[in-house]
């Protein structure tokens, strides 16, 4: 499994907030957040570090 950087935007003038996540478990929580409309905007790309924190509750996106 490879991990991402997932960016969340929850308005457009609030905090950023970055996590990384299995690939899979990222796509699972933008597509829910989006469809929800939970977040301004989210993110997907491939700058990963290990100092970001991990997705919050990851294993509920993993398939």
């Amino acid at each position: 499994m490879s991990e991402c950087h997932l960016t969340v935007e929850l308005t457009d003038t609030g905090p950023v907030l970055h996590y990384r996540a299995e690939r899979g478990a990222a796509e699972r929580f933008a597509d829910s957040a989006r469809r929800q409309s939970l977040v301004h905007r989210v993110t997907i790309d491939s700058q990963v570090s290990v100092k970001m924190k991990p997705l919050p509750y990851q294993r509920l996106f993993l398939a």
